[in-house]
């Protein structure tokens, strides 16, 4: 009596551009795309191919598709429905047609960094929202890399040109002071100092619990935001990494005037509730920003203002980003020239005594 070994192969199928796609098996049984090919020879190769790897290692795929392997990550990602719903924009918008076909194996670093610095020309965007739009890419890959689908993430670390223009707004010391000054109330003085002082998300200062603040260690911990939409506070920062941020001596003062005694609760509040942000953007931050004659000046400049006097006060990048609660380094690198101005102004005082 013989035995009978049964080979399972790919297979593979015509699309109406005259292109192939390579299709097979997982060991369930499931019906995958092993990528797309411009010739039906390596359509059928990548096919039997990706069948093998995965009969032979049910549990690594590294051949499959990106698509496939962003859908099934994705709901499980924890980020804030706000960020998961702007960057699922971004993602159908710019990312799915470039990537959704193709194997994860064969993404390679140097394919990404043209598809991004190309989004600037096919699509008009600029380099940060490239830049933006890219990082989700490696987040996926890396979770891909997690989850031993691949080796490495050939998007980690990858160095993309600088924005031709920087619309951050950085003020000077002079510029914030007469912010400060503008403001409508002692509270809101109080708020905007902080913001500069730490510089903190808006969710993370308007979830800002007293015990967080230790005015003797002159530190602040960050353990919780405020989710605007939903009017509730999360017990975690937008990365989901707790971080210390030292206070600095002008900011002790403000801070303790606003908990004024308290032992729990916000620190920045009004009748025992945080600060609604269109209330407080219309009737504190955008008067104080026209008499100070700012305009257009965002909430949020305040945080790379924050970024710019530590780069100023000689901190490094990696020290900034992690201030700040950067997940990803790269994020960090919009302040990248500022060191580099910085250090055309030190050339310029030494060669004064000359």
């Amino acid at each position: 009596m013989y035995a009978i070994r049964i080979y399972r192969v790919g297979w593979t199928e015509k699309l109406p551009n005259g292109r192939y796609r390579a299709r097979y098996r997982d060991a369930q049984g499931n019906k995958l795309s092993a990528g797309i090919f411009a010739h039906k020879r390596a359509a059928s190769a990548a096919a039997d191919r990706a069948e093998e790897e995965a009969l032979a290692s049910p549990g690594k795929r590294p051949d499959m598709p990106w698509g496939e392997w962003v859908d099934s990550w994705w709901s499980n990602r924890a980020v804030e429905p706000s960020t998961l719903e702007r960057e699922m924009t971004m993602r159908v918008k710019h990312i799915d047609d470039r990537w959704r076909d193709v194997p994860l194996s064969q993404i390679t670093r140097h394919d990404i960094r043209d598809w991004a610095v190309g989004l600037t020309r096919s699509s008009g965007l600029k380099m940060s929202s490239a830049r933006r739009i890219t990082n989700i890419l490696s987040a996926s890959l890396a979770a891909a890399v997690d989850a031993e689908h691949l080796v490495a993430n050939p998007a980690a670390r990858l160095r993309l040109p600088q924005a031709d223009v920087d619309n951050n707004r950085y003020l000077t010391r002079e510029e914030a002071r007469a912010l400060v000054d503008e403001a409508p109330t002692p509270l809101d003085k109080r708020a905007m100092q902080a913001f500069l002082a730490t510089g903190m998300r808006w969710g993370e200062l308007n979830g800002l619990q007293v015990q967080r603040v230790d005015l003797d260690r002159r530190t602040v911990r960050i353990a919780e935001v405020f989710d605007t939409r939903q009017r509730i506070l999360k017990p975690y920062p937008k990365d989901r990494r707790f971080r210390s941020v030292p206070i600095p001596d002008w900011a002790l003062e403000p801070l303790d005037d606003a908990i004024g005694g308290r032992r729990a609760g916000f620190v920045f509040q009004r009748d025992g509730h945080p600060l609604d942000y269109s209330n407080w953007r219309k009737k504190a931050w955008l008067p104080a920003v026209a008499i100070a004659e700012l305009a257009p000046l965002r909430i949020h400049d305040l945080r790379h203002t924050n970024a710019s006097w530590l780069i100023q006060a000689g901190f490094s990048l990696p020290e900034v980003g992690k201030l700040l609660g950067h997940e990803d380094p790269a994020t960090t690198q919009i302040y990248a020239h500022l060191i580099d101005e910085i250090d055309g102004a030190r050339f310029a005082a030494a060669m004064r005594s000359f």
